[in-house]
């Protein structure tokens, strides 16, 4: 039940098992004498990067719940708070698992997640800022899903850790959006113009590029496309203000 994951009790009590679960399918893995010895490692990985991505999963309900509906939420306040608890908790043993296993980080971005995850994770899972090393590579996927994925947690990573590689990979995200105003891709414009918006906000570097993007969003035929762009700017602003430029 979803419900499970919104219980800050039962979430913990769910880590605590799955730990040796995990350890004992590894065990498993290395007597099976279907897994050659070479494929072990590939195995674990994958049985860790199907953990990770079911708990992600988990805190992504709990997001959507939280935003729902407005009279929702001043009714279940308790329970979005306890919620956000068990997302906290979820978010410490993903960084946990990261930490451990450095391998897995890269398995899980590269894999993928819900985008409106990403900036999330870039929050509350504080080895998220080792993400910035692959990013390059990432953003060189071919897929455009792939691509906007990559898109959007570069400009997160960039508005949290304002550096010069993270600023080198945000402007790289930044041309993938603007190749999207030239064809026309306006799903991928509308999931990534407001995490855009925010690193522009931190890095001024962007500004000049990102304000043509959204000045293109905003002169499109597309009405959806026009109000996300608005609302990107409008954040944008704010953001400058706040953070003292």
């Amino acid at each position: 039940s979803r419900r499970v994951w919104r219980a800050s009790l039962l979430v913990n009590l769910l880590l605590e098992e799955l730990t040796p679960l995990l350890g004992a399918a590894r065990r498993r893995v290395l007597q099976s004498q279907a897994v050659r010895s070479e494929e072990v490692s590939v195995v674990a990985l994958a049985q860790s990067s199907a953990v990770v991505q079911m708990l992600l999963e988990a805190c992504h309900s709990n997001y959507l719940s939280a935003t729902s509906d407005e009279a929702d939420k001043d009714a279940d306040k308790d329970d979005d708070e306890d919620a956000d608890e068990a997302c906290r908790i979820i978010f410490a043993y993903v960084s946990a698992m990261f930490i451990e296993d450095p391998l897995l980080l890269k398995c899980v971005h590269f894999q993928g997640y819900d985008v409106g995850m990403v900036r999330a994770v870039v929050e509350r899972v504080p080895c998220a800022h080792a993400c910035i090393a692959f990013l390059p590579e990432l953003l060189a996927q071919p897929q455009s899903t792939s691509q906007l994925f990559a898109t959007v947690l570069a400009a997160e990573l960039a508005a949290k850790y304002p550096l010069e590689n993270s600023l080198a990979a945000a402007q790289t995200a930044l041309g993938l959006a603007m190749k999207a105003t030239e064809s026309g891709d306006h799903s991928f414009l509308e999931a990534s113009l407001e995490a855009l918006g925010r690193a522009a906000a931190t890095l001024p570097a962007m500004l000049p590029d990102a304000l043509t993007v959204l000045h293109r969003c905003v002169n499109s035929q597309s009405d959806n496309l026009k109000l996300r762009a608005e609302t990107a700017y409008n954040n944008m602003l704010e953001r400058r203000v706040l953070v003292g430029h």
